[in-house]
């Protein structure tokens, strides 16, 4: 769903959504000349609870992770996070084995637990967090 420029992902019932697919996703809306948005946003709930979430490289223009994202994807290990994120929104990487560092040198807004429990190794940069 697209309003505002915004690209909306709300999967429902299937909440198994690999990161090659919103790739996918964003190159068949280019291929029917639709245009990228300019801002991602991932919405409540969308991965959590999915241990079979190992690794996700975030498009680049994703601004905002809203809560819980990646809660409880236990076996997620690997998260390549793009510096155009502005919001992490509260527990969104919570109870994760996230074990790469993070650079996050736009961050605005960073929520209560949002890494708690995860293995971040380093923050390379934090943006002004309000």
């Amino acid at each position: 769903k697209s309003t505002n420029n915004y690209l909306y992902l709300k999967l429902g019932a299937d909440p198994f959504l690999k990161s090659s697919d919103i790739y996918f996703l964003l190159e068949t809306a280019k291929s029917k000349n639709i245009a990228e948005p300019k801002n991602i946003y991932f919405d409540d709930y969308i991965f959590d609870g999915c241990t079979s979430l190992t690794s996700v490289v975030l498009p680049s223009n994703t601004t905002t992770l809203k809560n819980n994202v990646f809660q409880g994807c236990t076996n997620l290990t690997t998260i390549n996070i793009p510096t155009t994120i502005t919001e992490i929104k509260a527990s969104t990487f919570r109870f994760t084995k996230i074990n790469n560092s993070i650079n996050l040198p736009n961050l605005t807004s960073l929520g209560g637990n949002a890494f708690q429990s995860s293995n971040i190794t380093e923050v390379v940069s934090l943006g002004s967090i309000t």
